[in-house]
């Protein structure tokens, strides 16, 4: 889960780094991640002043994203 988004309301698709091999650098992966794939779901968080924001958790379970 990630929280504290900010526009994640509004987004379509997230750019998320995820550990993908081994230590350091050259183990994690930036994956474009739509909204839209099953196990994604967001979850509007209410921001004192800042409506406009479109602050959100993302929760992402079991997420399947192709290789491609």
């Amino acid at each position: 889960m990630k929280k504290f988004i900010t526009t994640a309301e509004y987004a379509d698709i997230f750019t998320t780094a995820v550990r993908t091999g081994g230590e350091g650098f050259f183990g994690v992966s930036l994956l474009a991640i739509e909204r839209s794939m099953p196990g994604v779901k967001t979850r509007k968080m209410n921001m004192q002043g800042v409506w406009g924001s479109g602050t959100a958790f993302i929760i992402y379970e079991d997420v399947k994203v192709p290789v491609e």
